[in-house]
């Protein structure tokens, strides 16, 4: 193996309901649509997603990204307890919570819960 070329997979699934991503590395997800999507990010990974879910519960920490502009959902719940960053598309009920330095942003006009004690933020754009 030679670190310096990335290894790249290619999944094909017939139906996700939860993805745990540890360490370094990226993932794109294209064109997914179902009922639930569980995804979990740790580390230094960045993850850009583009389909449509009823409910997403996604929690982020460590560095990395969440991408979900093109990913949308009904509901979601969404934790981010490190410095990274998640954006979020979400149609009605959004509970937010950060509690380390990262950020929250949304897309949509969702009901909005917030809470956290850390320095980060949530935020419409």
């Amino acid at each position: 193996m030679n670190p310096t070329n990335p290894i790249e997979f290619v999944v094909e699934v017939k139906s996700l309901e939860r993805l745990n991503i540890d360490g370094v590395g990226s993932v794109e997800i294209n064109d997914i649509q179902g009922k639930q999507l569980s995804i979990s990010l740790d580390g230094v990974g960045s993850m850009t997603i583009a389909g449509s879910v009823d409910v997403l519960e996604l929690d982020l920490s460590g560095v990395g990204s969440f991408q979900g502009e093109n990913f949308q959902t009904k509901q979601a719940t969404v934790r981010n307890s490190g410095v990274g960053s998640a954006v979020v598309n979400v149609t009605q009920q959004l509970d937010a919570t950060v509690s380390g330095v990262g950020s929250i942003e949304y897309i949509g006009s969702p009901q909005v819960r917030e809470s956290g004690r850390g320095v980060g933020s949530i935020k419409k754009r």
